[in-house]
C-alpha cells in the first residue's frame, strides 16, 4: 500500500479529520501523532503495543491526554491506537473516558470499535470464568453496535449454559433478525428445545450431535438414547438413534426405533422411508436395501437408466435380494434387453419358485428374445413394495 493510501486509512481508523481537530490540540501535535502512526502501520502486518513503533505512538497519544484531558479528541486518539494494537482493557478505559467527555456522542466508526473493544473483553471474561462480567461486556456490546449478531449470539451462548433458556431464545431470535445463519436458527430450536424438554435432556442431546459431527457414531448414540430415556415423547432423539444405529448396521434395533417413531402422530414422510430402509436392510443388508431404494426413488423422478444401474447394484450386493432381481428384470425388459431381463426373472424365480408375476414376465422375455412378443404384453403391474 502507498504512504498516502496508509495515511487515509490510519486517519479513518483513528477517527479524525484535521478540520475535526482545531480545538485545543495543535495541528503539529496531530501530525507528529499520525506519521508515527503511519510509520508502525508500514512496519508491521500484524500489530502489538510491545512493538517500538506501536510504544512511540502510544507515548505520544498518552502526552496529549495529559496535555489536554479535558478534550475528547486525545482520549479518542489513544482510545483507537490501544484498539488497533489489540491492548483490550487500555482500550476500554481510554474508550470511558472519551465517551464521558463527548457526552455519550459517538460516530458509528466510532461506535464500532468500541463494540469490538466489549466483544473481545467479553470473550476474556468468559474464558477465565467471569461470566457476569462477560454478559456485561457483551450487553455493552449490542448497545454499541445493534447491527451486528455477534454480542447477541453470545449472550444466547451463555444463558443456554446457565440454564435459562427463555431469555437464550431472546437473544438467539435477535440474533436471527439481524442475520439469519443456519448456527442462530439451530440455537433457537435449542432454546425452544430446551425450554420444552428441559436442560439436562437438551446437553446430552446437543452432546450427541457434536459427537456426530466429529465421527463418534459410538458416543453419540449413547447420548441420545439417554435423552430417549428421559423423554420418550420427543421424537428428534429417537430418530437420531435409528439413523445411528443404520449407520453402525444395527439394521434391527434401527427398525425398532423407526417404528416408534412413524407409530407417532408427528412423524413425516421422510421417517417413513428409513423404517422402509430399516425393513428392507433386516431382511436384504442395508447397503442393498439403500441401492434398492435409491432404484426406487429414480424410477419415480422417471430416471429409468438410473435406477437400472441401482437396481443392479442391489442385487449384485445381495444376490438373494428378490425385489431387487424383479425390479432389475422390470427396467431391462422396458428397455428391450429381453436377455438380462429373461435372467432377472429366472434368478428371482429360483429364489421365490412361486413368484407368478416373475414367471409370466420371464415367459414374454424369453417370447420377445426370439421376437413373438407383442406390443400388448409390455405393460408390466408395479410390483408391491415391501
Amino acid at each position: 500500500m502507498k504512504r498516502s493510501g496508509i495515511l487515509a486509512v490510519v486517519l479513518i481508523l483513528l477517527g479524525l479529520t484535521f478540520a475535526e481537530t482545531v480545538g485545543m490540540v495543535p495541528q503539529q501535535q496531530l501530525k507528529q501523532l499520525n506519521s508515527s502512526v503511519v510509520k508502525a502501520y508500514e512496519a508491521f502486518s500484524t500489530n502489538f503495543p510491545d512493538q517500538p513503533l506501536w510504544q512511540q505512538a502510544i507515548q505520544k497519544a498518552s502526552k496529549l491526554t495529559e496535555e489536554y484531558p479535558q478534550d475528547p479528541q486525545t482520549w479518542r486518539m489513544l482510545a483507537h491506537i490501544y484498539t488497533i494494537t489489540h491492548w483490550w482493557y487500555r482500550a476500554e478505559q481510554a474508550w470511558k473516558a472519551y465517551l464521558k467527555l463527548a457526552k455519550g456522542r459517538a460516530t458509528s466508526a466510532t461506535n464500532k470499535d468500541i463494540e469490538t473493544v466489549q466483544i473481545q473483553m467479553g470473550y476474556a471474561a468468559y474464558r477465565l470464568g467471569n461470566i457476569q462480567s462477560a454478559i456485561k461486556h457483551f450487553t455493552d456490546a449490542s448497545l454499541n453496535n445493534p447491527k451486528d449478531p455477534t454480542p447477541s449470539e453470545w449472550l444466547g451462548r451463555i444463558y443456554l449454559e446457565k440454564d435459562k433458556p427463555k431469555i437464550a431464545l431472546s437473544y438467539w431470535q435477535q440474533a436471527h433478525s439481524i442475520k439469519p445463519t443456519p448456527i442462530n436458527t439451530y440455537f433457537m430450536q435449542q432454546a425452544k428445545a430446551m425450554m420444552a424438554h428441559g436442560p439436562q435432556a437438551v446437553r446430552l442431546f446437543t452432546r450427541g450431535y457434536f459427537a456426530f459431527q466429529v465421527g463418534d457414531l459410538t458416543r453419540a448414540l449413547h447420548s441420545f438414547q439417554k435423552v430417549v430415556v428421559l423423554d420418550p415423547g420427543w421424537l428428534e432423539p429417537l430418530r437420531w438413534v435409528g439413523r445411528i444405529q443404520l449407520k453402525l448396521n444395527q439394521s434391527q434395533t434401527a427398525l425398532l426405533a423407526w417404528q416408534m417413531v412413524v407409530n407417532s402422530p408427528k412423524s413425516t414422510t421422510g421417517d417413513r422411508y428409513f423404517l422402509q430402509l430399516a425393513r428392507i436392510g433386516v431382511k436384504n443388508g442395508l447397503p442393498a436395501a439403500h441401492a434398492y431404494l435409491d432404484g426406487i426413488s429414480s424410477f419415480q423422478d422417471g430416471n429409468y437408466t438410473k435406477a437400472r444401474i441401482d437396481f443392479a447394484t442391489a442385487a449384485k450386493l445381495n444376490p438373494s435380494f428378490a425385489l431387487a432381481w424383479y425390479w432389475l428384470g422390470r427396467m431391462a425388459f422396458d428397455q428391450q434387453d429381453y436377455a438380462t431381463a429373461a435372467k432377472a426373472y429366472g434368478t428371482v424365480l429360483k429364489l421365490e419358485p412361486r413368484n407368478k408375476g416373475a414367471t409370466y414376465f420371464l415367459r414374454l422375455a424369453k417370447q420377445a428374445e426370439v421376437g413373438n412378443s407383442t406390443s400388448s404384453t409390455t405393460n408390466h403391474p408395479t410390483p408391491k413394495n415391501p
